[in-house]
């Protein structure tokens, strides 16, 4: 979904992307000079473009602050005025979220859309789960980085989102790693103190993409010693009891009608995830 303001339907393709731009700017708390979106409007039905670049942004702990804009979409795309977005581009090169710089292209055709106004009357180009009439939907999408950076960054924020909930988490490291034939593990650990009360915490994951693109969660734990492992043992396990040993088909997932053909995962010291999308 697209943040365009709080406005009616823009007038054409200039006022659409000067709209976007400033949404993407306050929302995220990027400078605006790292937002570049450029689009064509020759109708409220019609998107034939929509661009946003986003290359040098910077996301950091502003945005996980008490002063950043929370946008929250429509929770039904039900209604409004129909629209089709014919083509869009999202590109960081890079992004750099919480210090960590990624590589971001993403590209779509024939989504089906609607103008529709969230509870706080903000406009929105929202994505519907539909067939689209102009043509078969379609999407690319590819992420890469480094995964040290990508550690760092994860580090950085969760200690951002510990100092509002009052605990101090230092010390995170997090290792992804390939362990077979599209298979992956990710070991985390962490200090954690609150109050007088300190401990270290440590989780691990291990997944599986067989060939039908059916995502499966052969092993998910966690463990946190002291006080704090006593408080929040239960917690934990209660979460995690809701994803050890199940499986997710990627496929029955569906994205403005489309689903997902492929999903290429790359881990060494660099990481790349390729997902395609086709009707």
């Amino acid at each position: 979904m697209i943040p365009v303001g709080s406005a009616d339907i823009p007038a054409d393709g200039d006022e659409l992307a000067h709209r976007v731009a400033h949404a993407l700017t306050e929302s995220l708390h990027l400078q605006p000079e790292n937002v570049a979106v450029s689009a064509e409007l020759p109708s409220q039905e019609r998107v034939t473009r929509l661009a946003v670049d986003l290359s040098g942004g910077v996301i950091d702990n502003r945005y996980l602050s008490g002063s950043a804009i929370s946008l929250r979409p429509p929770a039904s795309t039900t209604g409004g005025v129909p629209a089709t977005l014919e083509s869009g581009t999202l590109t960081g090169r890079p992004l750099v979220v919480f210090g960590a710089p990624v590589e971001l292209q993403l590209d779509v055709e024939h989504v089906p859309a609607a103008w529709l106004h969230d509870d706080g009357d903000r406009l929105w180009l929202a994505f519907r789960d539909e067939r689209s009439t102009s043509g078969a939907t379609a999407g690319r999408a590819v992420v890469e980085g480094d995964v040290a950076a990508l550690s760092e960054a994860v580090g950085t924020a969760a200690a951002a989102v510990g100092r509002q909930k009052g605990v101090s988490v230092k010390d995170v490291q997090v290792r992804p790693r390939t362990v077979g034939p599209n298979r992956w593990s990710v070991d985390i650990a962490a200090r954690v103190t609150k109050g007088f009360a300190s401990s270290n915490v440590t989780a691990r994951a291990e997944v599986r993409l067989d060939e039908a693109l059916v995502l499966h969660v052969d092993e998910l734990t966690a463990q946190a010693g002291g006080i704090i492992g006593a408080l929040a043992g239960g917690i934990i396990e209660s979460v995690l009891g809701r994803y050890r040993n199940r499986s997710f088909p990627l496929t029955e997932q569906t994205f403005a009608g489309a689903r997902l053909t492929s999903l290429d995962v790359e881990l060494g010291e660099r990481f790349t995830i390729t997902a395609t999308l086709g009707s």
